[in-house]
């Protein structure tokens, strides 16, 4: 056994370039019968095929995908237009609490406090 081993040990690099010759042969064969005219036609499928073949396979997967992504489009349209409404009331409410505040203060403060205060606003209008 250990005669064999040594053998190919050194017969290795002989074997390797007839392994090496093969293997460029069978790529060039390989290469030849794709771009042969018989085997071309064979190749290249038209749209109608190609259609008829992946549209059952795909459709089934992708139809739920793109309903589901415009389901959350819609959803997230939603969602801002309702946080515009929230921030718009909110907005409200908070100029309703100021007006209040300040009718509040008004009726507190004494008529001389009330005509200084109309003095200052009409100075800085004008």
């Amino acid at each position: 056994a250990e005669e064999n081993e040594g053998e190919r040990q050194e017969g290795g690099p002989s074997d390797l370039n007839v392994v090496l010759t093969h293997l460029r042969g069978a790529d060039q064969d390989a290469h030849e019968a794709l771009h042969d005219d018989s085997m071309m036609s064979e190749t290249h499928f038209s749209v109608e095929f190609k259609a008829a073949v992946y549209l059952p396979l795909l459709l089934p997967v992708l139809l739920p995908i793109f309903l589901a992504c415009w389901r959350d489009r819609s959803d997230r349209k939603e969602e801002r237009t309702r946080q515009a409404e929230e921030k718009r009331r909110s907005e409200e409410e908070r100029a309703e609490e100021l007006q209040r505040a300040d009718t509040q203060e008004g009726e507190t403060r004494s008529p001389e406090e009330q005509d200084r205060e109309d003095e200052r606003s009409q100075r800085t209008a004008t």
